[in-house]
């Protein structure tokens, strides 16, 4: 990385806010603490790629500048007697850490004086990494662009302002670090109905990567041609690639089975696709408030065409983000929570529990995972600075495989992250898209290499 002094040197001063001295988890978070693990890091990623190499300095000032327009994020993890709890960290102030060729892997989360969050640079590009315990892939995202934002105005740009995107100095919304869940329920009906649990879904079946490893392939891809595609199917964007994903699966489902004779048991293939709630219900929080629905497919009922899945992936998505359904979710889970059972346990038997509940119902259910950040907006004086986004999605050692994607400008980054040792899935999902006329380019952090798939 070079170096260099920034070309605005003046410290703005953040209006005061009143940021509680400490928060609860919001009802998505909770499960996390249970769950860390050296391969369960809830930690994902997101990378903003510069035209030039980073400027240290530059980000280390942008760093400190735009620290006070997010309090809730300046907080460290500690555990109660009860429940973990988000508390304002006093004793660190968060700084750029040198990259790592494994993302998302060996952070201590949880203790005095650590963030559940930290800000990484390597050659052209600035990432952050955040724990789901701490915010979602939204709350990210805002984050990252006033980080990077501020940076380039620390190198002479002056840059304009934009909705929605945070700026040094202004008040802090207390709406922005509220429990979105905790609110969406208040005019909820009582005696709704439950939800069904699915059963187990087919997974990737590869052997995990050594304790540590992340391997992350990333395809950019011209969102113009993409979108083309998906609307010769009549669908979206997320709707074409999960269609995508799930005909790469129900070919590797085929094989497998037929490589054991045929008498491999056949089961179901389900995404889970996160889902932002903001919009659905108003909200403004920066922390997590997301739900998941589940598009799929059940090959014991026969073979289905590329048309026949994106046809089920579009009808379950619209019948899926229903305000209506989404509340009847949001009010299973937020009412659990305030149980009496539930608040009185002491915290080490939440976590046993927690553990079995997820063993059994968390991601054991869905054979991957398919988050879309869509479009990155940034003030136009900014732009030039950026060549492509990147959006790597949390580890899964049940799962293995996740997928991720976000577009910047005319370009659409698709990546997998994976701890499994085969990559027969990434192979056939770029090849799937190459065969449709789609010039696809490959980075990845295993070998640090750039080059076109299909042999074009």
């Amino acid at each position: 990385m070079g170096a260099g002094e920034p070309a605005v040197t003046a410290d703005p001063v953040a209006a005061p806010e009143p940021y509680p001295g400490w928060l609860g988890l919001d009802n998505s978070a909770k499960i996390w603490p249970a769950l860390l693990s050296p391969r369960h890091s809830t930690m994902f990623r997101l990378t903003a790629c510069l035209a030039e190499p980073v400027r240290l300095l530059w980000l280390e000032k942008a760093l400190s500048d735009i620290a006070s327009r997010f309090p809730y994020f300046q907080v460290q993890l500690r555990r109660g007697v009860f429940w973990c709890y988000l508390e304002r960290n006093s004793v660190a102030r968060p700084s750029v850490e040198a990259d790592s060729v494994n993302p998302c892997m060996n952070a201590e989360l949880i203790g005095r004086g650590r963030f559940p969050f930290r800000v990484r640079a390597f050659n052209t590009r600035i990432s952050v990494e955040f724990s789901h315990m701490l915010t979602d892939g939204t709350g990210a995202l805002t984050f990252l662009r006033a980080l990077v934002t501020r940076y380039v105005e620390l190198s002479g740009v002056a840059c304009s302002r934009i909705e929605g995107l945070p700026h040094v100095g202004e008040p802090v919304d207390p709406r922005e670090w509220e429990d979105s869940y905790q609110s969406a329920i208040v005019d909820s009906p009582s005696g709704l109905p439950g939800v069904p649990t699915p059963e187990s879904a087919y997974r990737v079946p590869s052997p995990l990567l050594p304790a540590g490893a992340y391997r992350v392939i990333s395809g950019l891809v011209p969102v113009k041609e993409i979108l083309a595609l998906a609307r010769d199917h009549g669908v979206s964007l997320t709707e074409y690639v999960a269609a995508v994903l799930l005909s790469c699966l129900q070919d590797m489902q085929e094989r497998d089975v037929a490589a054991q004779g045929g008498r491999g048991r056949v089961r179901p293939i389900r995404l889970t696709v996160p889902v932002n709630l903001r919009p659905l219900f108003g909200s403004r929080t920066m922390r997590n408030f997301f739900l998941f629905v589940d598009p799929g497919i059940d090959p014991r009922l026969g073979r289905y065409s590329f048309e026949e899945l994106t046809e089920q992936v579009h009808h379950h998505m619209r019948f899926s983000l229903q305000e209506k359904h989404m509340r009847r979710l949001i009010t299973r889970n937020v009412r659990g929570e305030r149980s009496v059972l539930n608040r009185l346990m002491p915290a080490f038997v939440k976590d046993v529990v927690l553990q079995v509940v997820f063993h059994f119902l968390g991601d054991r259910r869905y054979s991957l995972g398919l988050s879309n950040l869509g479009r990155v907006e940034l003030p136009p004086e900014a732009a030039p600075a950026f060549t492509h986004w990147v959006l790597v999605p949390p580890p899964s050692p049940v799962s293995k495989v996740n997928c991720a994607m976000l577009s910047w400008q005319d370009t659409l980054c698709i990546s997998f992250g994976s701890m499994a040792r085969e990559t027969r899935l990434e192979r056939d999902f770029f090849r799937f898209l190459s065969a449709r006329g789609l010039p696809v380019y490959v980075e990845s952090n295993a070998d640090w290499c750039e080059h076109r798939v299909g042999g074009s």
